[in-house]
């Protein structure tokens, strides 16, 4: 197998050929990041024939010698794709949140240890508004409440979104007051930091590891 990690997809290809098998035989493995697995579609000689899924949790580490390795060992060898933690950072995101339509809001958070805190600017309901936010991040699933009472809101009302990642976004579904009532979508792409000098602003890659690293 041989492949390459691009941002969040993964494409690998495997030489098939021979071993009692006839005639040519090439598949292209490409998937992408969906919670605690890697999933997606699988080529034949350049046909889609099927999908794929590796379990990211299943992984076993096999032993690294004590003895001095030849630098040439390492050459190919690649840490996994970064995580939640890793891409969820502390800014100011787009997100959108759909019941029976959809509802923008501007969510600014810090998130430091896998802990979240922060607000989120919406338009309405009944009048536009901001509402506190707190949550945590455990493993590549991130939860997030926001307390949404008063400001002409009558009641109680807790939200709780639940979401994993998918790609370059963060979605799943939240709940109103224990019911769930939709879905949203969080963009990571859409990331500003307020806290980066105008002047000159930082820029970042992803890196097939397991950090985001600044640009030189």
């Amino acid at each position: 197998m041989k492949g390459r990690i691009s941002g969040n997809t993964v494409t690998i290809e495997r030489d098939c050929r021979g071993q009692g098998y006839e005639g040519p035989c090439n598949q292209v493995y490409t998937g992408k990041l969906n919670g605690d697995v890697i999933e997606g579609s699988f080529t034949l000689n350049g046909r889609t024939i099927g999908t794929w899924t590796l379990y990211l949790d299943s992984v076993t580490h096999p032993e690294v010698s004590t003895e001095q390795k030849d630098s040439s060992d390492t050459e190919g060898v690649y840490e996994p794709v970064a995580g939640l933690a890793n891409l969820l950072v502390s800014g100011t995101y787009r997100v959108n949140a759909r019941v029976s339509q959809h509802f923008p809001s501007t969510w600014t958070l810090k998130v430091s240890n896998g802990r979240i805190s922060g607000k989120s600017k919406w338009h309405c309901c009944p009048g536009p508004r901001i509402d506190p936010m707190k949550g945590r991040i455990s493993g590549n699933t991130v939860t997030i409440e926001r307390d949404c009472r008063g400001q002409g809101y009558e009641g109680p009302c807790n939200q709780v979104y639940t979401g994993k990642l998918n790609g370059n976004v963060i979605e799943g579904s939240f709940t109103l007051n224990g019911r769930t009532i939709g879905t949203w979508t969080l963009y990571l792409d859409s990331v500003t930091h307020p806290e980066v000098s105008t002047t000159k602003k930082k820029q970042y890659e992803l890196t097939p590891g397991y950090k985001i690293i600044e640009k030189k």
